[in-house]
């Protein structure tokens, strides 16, 4: 947090905040007040005056967010609860299944039969690791698997990938049912943005990074940890939170490549040169191949609401394959995270909500 003043001239007056919402003037105008923590605790109301030194106004067994000061004091809080919503869909009947059973969970995937999806966990008040979970779609609980953010199920949903993001140097693959735990290690002075396994179950698709570079795509291979690049350096599969969208084709041939602008292209993973793709539109996000190597699901957000379309990556074609609306449209805030099945029939979605309670508060110093 800084103030600038009229030459122009900042001062860093507080910092080192987990999270940091609302700002107003304090009634005297001696200090600056806001909402924030530090670590593991909710949102204060705190102060801090113009030569640095902070203090705590009050707490709440509520997650605060600063509205606004008045000049006679009164202060305009609202008290803020967030949840995510999990669920499924049936692309046929429009059905969709509530399976929330967190307060902030996200789904990072969808095994390929529709049954089970890959559920990360978060909880600020005990540590800063990921728990990583599945879940039968059928309603059962979640089973706890291991710790990790996750990226995506094996074709045979027997494991599923994810980075460690205390360590994102290591990669683990993952029992979903018995079965022990690989780890993986990128080359030096590189770290994991994610990793997803071929069809074949032999070798992992990478997204990696080094400090201060671009990200770049290769192939590991599981037994001897291996390393070999896919493509350009200056192409990578795109990725997002460690989720890889797409990973590898059905077949285990291909992969789609991005430059992170709006240039796609099909990469071949033998090392022959890539294809560019056409029809993927700026903002969209490619979920997942269709059926086979020449279609994929594209997604485009319209506020709470998405669409999905095939598009045929030779000919550069799109349709509309279906749409998505949260059947309650209550508190959602920001836009729907979605993963499908390869034969499109199931598809996931994770929404945002938030709830606020406003009130004044008097007295406070």
């Amino acid at each position: 947090m800084s103030v600038v003043d009229l030459q122009g001239h900042r001062k860093v007056l507080a910092g080192d905040f987990v999270s940091l919402q609302g700002l107003a003037w304090s009634p005297k105008g001696d200090e600056l007040w806001f909402t924030a923590t530090e670590g593991s605790e909710l949102n204060m109301l705190r102060a801090v005056d113009l030569r640095g030194r902070g203090r705590v106004i009050t707490a709440a067994p509520v997650r605060l967010h600063l509205q606004d000061v008045a000049p006679d004091g009164r202060v305009l809080l609202s008290s803020e609860l967030m949840r995510w919503q999990i669920g499924t869909v049936d692309s046929k009947t429009g059905q969709q299944r509530d399976l929330t059973a967190f307060q902030w969970p996200e789904i990072e995937a969808i095994s390929h039969d529709g049954n089970m999806i890959l559920l990360n966990s978060f909880d600020i008040t005990t540590d800063a690791n990921y728990r990583l979970y599945v879940q039968r779609t059928d309603g059962s609980p979640p089973v706890l698997i291991g710790e990790g953010a996750g990226s995506g199920f094996s074709s045979d949903a027997k494991w599923v990938t994810a980075v460690d993001p205390t360590h994102p140097e290591r990669a683990l693959v993952i029992a979903t049912g018995v079965g022990e735990t690989r780890t993986l290690h990128a080359p030096a002075g590189l770290h994991y943005l994610g990793a997803t396994l071929l069809p074949d179950g032999k070798q992992l698709l990478l997204s990696m990074v080094g400090t201060g570079g671009s990200p770049r795509s290769a192939l590991q291979d599981l037994d001897s940890g291996e390393v070999r690049p896919v493509g350009p350096a200056d192409r990578y599969v795109p990725t997002l939170t460690y989720l890889m969208h797409p990973g590898p084709s059905p077949d285990g041939k291909y992969c789609i490549l991005t430059d992170g602008k709006v240039h796609y292209w099909l990469q071949p993973l033998d090392g022959t040169n890539g294809r560019e793709i056409t029809g993927i539109q700026a903002g969209e996000i490619v979920l997942e191949w269709h059926d086979d190597s020449n279609s994929v699901f594209v997604s485009r957000l319209i506020g709470s609401d998405a669409e999905i379309y095939t598009l045929n990556l030779t000919t550069g074609q799109r349709k509309l394959w279906a749409r998505f609306s949260p059947a309650d449209k209550t508190a959602v805030a920001g836009n729907p995270w979605l993963v499908i099945t390869p034969d499109g029939a199931h598809y996931g979605y994770m929404v945002q909500r938030l709830y606020s309670t406003l009130f004044l508060a008097d007295g406070l110093r």
